[in-house]
């Protein structure tokens, strides 16, 4: 079932960092915007709490406290998994960050510059930092790759083991795990470790990309969306469980303008220009939200239990969603464990 968890506007409001996961207190610094934090003020540290894999832009002098796991923080050194307070990155402190993105093993950061830069730090297995090899990397660095051929990054997004940007000019770029073909018309799968343009999104202009397991979604100027990768479960919304080397745009959402798009493990949820969620592909725990009957849904459907109220934003887990509505309450639904 779906749970209502009213937000109340009281004199401290609580402003959200994947705003169902990590709540931090009002202070200057910080805005929330449409469901999103974003750096209001340039001197502004970031902050991060891998547990719940989420990162703030917090003030320099605000201290929440989270637990910390070892490996991801982007610091030189590992940080014991104890309550500990938040630390600022040392390679991103003073500088301004104006996107960031977590995956469960690295994650990744957009500094403002000529041009704007992404910065990755963490596992690298399977290349998904970018930086030409499979090595671990402790402190956020540049991919020197997008810098060389002048590439300004607008938005970044991580999955379990790929990392996708949007350049300023509406292109799209990946790395880490990715399908390619095969022999004899097949598919296989493979990685790159530094970024490439994604083939089958020449022909649009690309405004944000989502990265899932092994799957990605690409998000366009006129509303359309596309999806590619593994389709086991549903989770591309084409109607099968194909797997799919090169972005197809999912037919069924073609008469509504899509906003936003999140993975969850086995799933993909989206959001609408007008305020409507729809999900699709597999409903462990109830992740879909479409009822304890739906095991499995291969084209997106419309969650009736929104219906007639307006959804700002949306964030998922691996078997949990959240929305947030435009009056502040907060929706969830999905997996309890």
């Amino acid at each position: 079932a779906i749970v209502r968890k009213p937000v109340r506007n009281s004199g401290r409001r609580q402003r959200r960092c994947e705003w169902a996961r990590t709540l931090f207190g009002d202070g200057p610094g910080l805005r929330f915007d449409s469901g999103e934090l974003a750096l209001a003020q340039p001197n502004s540290s970031i902050f991060v709490a891998t547990v719940v894999q989420a990162m703030a832009l917090v003030p320099a002098d605000a201290a929440p406290f989270r637990t910390v796991a070892v490996g991801r923080l982007g610091h030189e050194q590992s940080v014991p998994s104890v309550e500990e307070p938040l630390a600022a990155l040392g390679a991103l402190e003073g500088r301004p960050v104006s996107k960031v993105a977590c995956g469960p093993y690295h994650a990744a950061v957009v500094v403002p510059g000529n041009p704007a830069a992404v910065l990755t730090w963490g596992r690298g297995a399977l290349g998904p930092l970018g930086h030409g090899d499979e090595a671990d990397v402790a402190e956020p660095r540049p991919v020197d790759a997008l810098l060389r051929g002048g590439v300004a990054v607008r938005s970044v997004a991580c999955g379990p083991y790929q990392t996708a940007v949007v350049s300023a000019a509406g292109e799209g770029f990946a790395w880490g795990w990715c399908f390619e073909d095969g022999p004899a018309g097949g598919i296989q799968e493979g990685y790159t470790a530094t970024p490439v343009p994604v083939r089958g999104l020449a022909d649009v202009r690309v405004r944000a990309v989502a990265c899932g397991t092994y799957c990605a979604a690409a998000l366009t100027v006129d509303g359309g969306l596309y999806t590619w990768g593994k389709g086991t479960r549903g989770q591309l919304g084409h109607g099968n469980t194909r797997d799919v080397v090169r972005p197809a745009r999912v037919a069924a959402l073609r008469h509504v303008f899509v906003w936003d798009a999140a993975f969850g493990k086995a799933f993909l949820l989206t959001l609408t220009s007008d305020g409507s969620v729809y999900a699709n592909g597999g409903s462990d725990g109830g992740a879909l939200g479409l009822g304890a009957a739906v095991r499995e849904e291969h084209t997106p459907r419309q969650l009736r239990a929104l219906r007639g109220r307006v959804a700002q934003a949306i964030a998922c887990g691996d078997a949990h969603c959240a929305a947030l509505l435009e009056r502040g309450e907060v929706w969830c639904w999905g997996s309890a464990q």
